[in-house]
């Protein structure tokens, strides 16, 4: 996320279609989502899908 974050205008990032469906999101170093990369508001945004096991 922090390398997508610092993207800008013009820059080119090849990913798979399916990196999209497959966002991994972490709490304090902890895997705690399974979500789905997207935007909102012209933004970047995760949907959160399902929590991962503890």
């Amino acid at each position: 996320m922090r390398a997508l974050a610092q993207l800008r205008p013009g820059d080119l990032l090849a990913l798979e279609p399916e990196c999209f469906e497959q966002v991994v999101v972490s709490l304090a170093g902890k895997p705690k989502f399974h979500g789905r990369l997207g935007t909102r508001d012209a933004r970047w945004a995760v949907e959160l899908n399902a929590p991962l096991p503890a």
